[in-house]
Order: structure tokens, then C-alpha cells, then sequence
């Protein structure tokens, strides 16, 4: 969400754990008109979390979307067979498939590719919540 500028579950201290990062990096034009048209003290943070910025890059260092133990994949929310479809080399099977969204996801964070269909609107394995128990009628406006 967050590189993505979307601050809906940030609270005002934690813009203001940012004051003063700046950014050495140049970023594309319309992705400098999105953060300069954010309230001022929201833009350090949106620098940080920007495809190709500190924070961003970080994650893409450290952080999986989703991760094979054993038997068990983890993942933040949920993941289904529609997430990985575009993901799948024949033959390689579905850990591929991870293995692939996982890159893609890390070439988006660090600025060089765009965000991945697997990441986008509210059925992805971010936030899908379709394994609630039971299903909210407002699984679609909030996080669990």
C-alpha cells in the first residue's frame, strides 16, 4: 500500500517518524506530481516507500510476498491459483510460479517494472480475505 501511496491505515505519528528523509533519487515525472500533490507531511514517507526509494528497496531485499516452508506457503493473506497463472513456466509447477511473483514483486519495490496483476485491487494475496472465517460483509473496507 505504501508504495502505492496509499496511507488509508497510517496514522499522523508515523508520517512524522520521517521527517527530514530526502530522497537522492530521481523519479519519473508522474510519480513526482503524485507525491508533491499529497499534503506535505505525508511526502517524506511516500519518498521512502516509492518504487526505488530507501524503504522500498529494503523490502524488496528482505521481504517475499509469499514463502514455501515445508508444505506450507505463508503469505500475508491468502493466495489462490489465479494469482500465479501468468507466473507458471510449463512443467516447473506452482513453486516456480512463487518463485516468479516473488521476482516481480522485487523488480516493482526496487523501481525497474510495474506493479504486478497479481498485486492489484482488493482480491490479491495482500488482501484477499476470501479464507475468513466467517467472511465479513465488510471484508472489502478494512484489514483484518
Amino acid at each position: 500500500m505504501n508504495a502505492r501511496m496509499d496511507f488509508r491505515y497510517v496514522s499522523r505519528v508515523l508520517f512524522d517518524d520521517f521527517r527530514g528523509v530526502r530522497s537522492g533519487l530521481t523519479f519519473p515525472p508522474s510519480q513526482v506530481q503524485a507525491i508533491r500533490s499529497l499534503e506535505p507531511f505525508k511526502r517524506a514517507r511516500a519518498l521512502a516507500f516509492a518504487p526505488g526509494g530507501s524503504l522500498a528497496v529494503e523490502l524488496a531485499h528482505r521481504a517475499h510476498l509469499a514463502v514455501i516452508v515445508g508444505d506450507n506457503v505463508f503469505v500475508h493473506a491468502g493466495l489462490k491459483k489465479e494469482h500465479l497463472l501468468d507466473n507458471i513456466t510449463p512443467g516447473k509447477g506452482s513453486d516456480n510460479a512463487i518463485n516468479r511473483v516473488n521476482e516481480r514483486t522485487r523488480t516493482f519495490l526496487m523501481g525497474m517494472g510495474s506493479l504486478p496483476q497479481a498485486l492489484r485491487g482488493s482480491g490479491s494475496p495482500i488482501w484477499m480475505q476470501d479464507y475468513s472465517s466467517p467472511p465479513r460483509p465488510d471484508a472489502k473496507a478494512r484489514c483484518a
